[in-house]
Parts: C-alpha cells; sequence; structure tokens
C-alpha cells in the first residue's frame, strides 16, 4: 500500500485534490518483485490495482484529501513454515528418540540436549529480528513449551520407557501439525479483513490514516 501525501501537510497544501486517470496509469512498479513478495495478477497478466478516491485526513478542522493506490503481492512462505514450524519441532525428536540398544538414557544427558536445543530455538527468534508477537515467534515459543513438557516427562517419570516415547512423539506431532493449521487459517482470515477493509476504502480499520 502506498500514501500519498503533499508537503508535510503544510499550509495551503490542504487545497490540492487528487484525480485518478486511468488512461495515464499502468502501474509498472507492481508488476515486479518488492523485498521478496511477488505481485498478483489477473488472466490478462495485469496488476489488479484497488484505487481509493474518497479519502481525507482531518486535523484541527483542517482535512487533507488522501488518496490511495493498492495492489495484491503474495510471499512464498514455504521457507518460513520450514524454519519456525517443521525444524523446531523436529529437534525434539532428538529427546524423544530411545537409546540405543543396550544404552541407558540418563536424566543429565537428557538436560543436555534439551539445553541446547532451547539454544537453538532461542537463536530462531533473535535471527527473525521482530519487535511484535508474530505467528511464527509464537511457533517457537510453544515449541519451548513443549520442549519443557517433554524434558520433564522423560526426567521424572519414565526415561526409558519406549511406550512413554511413542506417546511424546504423537503429541509433539499433533501440536506441531495443530499449531501450522491454526496459524494458517488465522492469518489467510486476517488478510482477507485487510483486504475487505481496503476494497471498501475504510482505512481506519488498517489502522492506515
Amino acid at each position: 500500500m502506498f500514501k500519498l501525501i503533499t508537503a508535510n501537510c503544510q499550509p495551503g497544501t490542504n487545497r490540492i485534490k487528487f484525480r485518478y486517470n486511468k488512461n495515464e496509469s499502468d502501474f509498472s512498479g507492481f508488476k515486479h518483485p518488492i523485498a521478496g513478495y511477488n505481485p498478483l495478477t489477473d488472466m490478462n497478466v495485469k496488476v489488479q490495482s484497488i484505487i481509493s478516491e474518497s479519502h481525507c485526513f482531518s486535523h484541527s478542522l483542517v482535512s487533507w484529501d488522501r488518496f490511495y493506490i493498492s495492489a495484491p503481492f503474495s510471499r512464498n512462505g514455504y521457507e518460513q513454515i520450514v524454519t519456525y514450524y517443521v525444524v523446531p519441532f523436529l529437534l525434539n525428536y532428538y529427546l524423544i528418540v530411545p537409546p540405543v540398544d543396550g544404552e541407558t538414557a540418563s536424566g543429565e544427558f537428557t538436560l543436555e540436549i534439551s539445553a541446547v536445543i532451547v539454544i537453538a530455538d532461542v537463536g530462531l527468534l533473535i535471527v527473525s529480528q521482530v519487535s511484535i508477537f508474530t505467528l511464527h515467534v509464537q511457533s517457537v515459543l510453544i515449541q519451548i513449551v513443549v520442549l519443557i513438557f517433554i524434558t520433564m516427562t522423560l526426567v521424572h517419570f519414565d526415561d526409558n520407557s519406549r511406550r512413554c516415547r511413542k506417546i511424546l512423539a504423537i503429541t509433539n506431532l499433533a501440536i506441531a501439525t495443530s499449531v501450522l493449521c491454526l496459524h494458517y487459517k488465522m492469518a489467510k482470515n486476517k488478510n482477507a479483513k485487510v483486504l475487505d477493509h481496503i476494497k471498501r476504502g475504510d482505512f481506519i480499520k488498517v489502522n492506515t490514516v
């Protein structure tokens, strides 16, 4: 979304009105990938731009005309899915895999592996470099909670029981699948709501004024 405003709202700029001229507009910038996002096109390979002219910004009894040009973009989410959903939950299986025949797992060894995996998960949070509580951050935090649960179960209950480890393996897989499906549904619904607000020109609900 691009927001156009003139001269930082200086005196007199409120008299400027934006008018859309379709014949002189092709939005060529929207036809190319931007920061890893690819434009969504229709059957004619043209960018489906959304024009909003009926919008203004008001402050102290003065209003400025606003002209919004929006276009849908998509991003390949497989990289984030693998990084923040698949890999973290797979790391838990380093704890769950039963000991090699003839060996006996110890609580101290389990705690050491758990500590290493926690450090790896914290590293993911640092690499993501986000200042908001995003869905992929939630996924990593959920994985840490599951990791702690698995660790405590193995240490305090039955560290060498194959039946116990099988139950933990199934539980870990069920939680990973549930989190991924739930987050996918939440993101899809959120994107649909934002698109609906943009189409109706209700930018206040998108927190864009």
